[in-house]
């Protein structure tokens, strides 16, 4: 091959490809996502710290610490609202009224048990199986 018919090739660094990447999943993704992707595909080379700078701009230990209460409770009570609306919606059916009848009368029923049982706020595990479900998960 000739000399002046040479291709010239430029190959980039990974480390700028990962910054670009990074950059780009920002745009499209929250921080922590990101870092958790990042964590995931072990990408360990580079400077932690800029990393780290890009990921959480402008949060602080207290805002990312509200962050991961809200997701862990809109977890945690998804499943939960979800089976209230089922068992409203079964009474409802049993009883043949409408939905927010059955809330009502539902809720003065529940009232009525509250008090029966000693108007006692916390309940036991034994009184609950869910509850002691959860208390085995930890």
């Amino acid at each position: 091959m000739n000399p002046s018919q040479a291709m010239t090739v430029t190959v980039e660094n990974e480390f700028a490809t990962i910054e670009e990447a990074t950059a780009i999943l920002l745009e499209k993704m929250p921080g922590s996502k990101v870092a958790r992707l990042l964590a995931t595909l072990q990408v360990g080379a580079g400077d932690y710290v800029k990393t780290r700078d890009q990921l959480f701009a402008g949060e602080t230990v207290d805002t990312l610490l509200d962050q991961a209460k809200a997701a862990e409770q809109a977890q945690t009570a998804r499943p939960c609202t979800m089976k209230i609306t089922e068992d409203v919606r079964e009474y409802a059916a049993e009883q043949a009224i409408s939905e927010k009848d059955a809330l009502n009368k539902g809720m003065e029923e529940k009232s009525k048990e509250f008090v029966e049982r000693g108007a006692d706020v916390y309940a036991t595990a034994c009184d609950k199986p869910w509850l002691a479900a959860l208390a085995a998960r930890g």
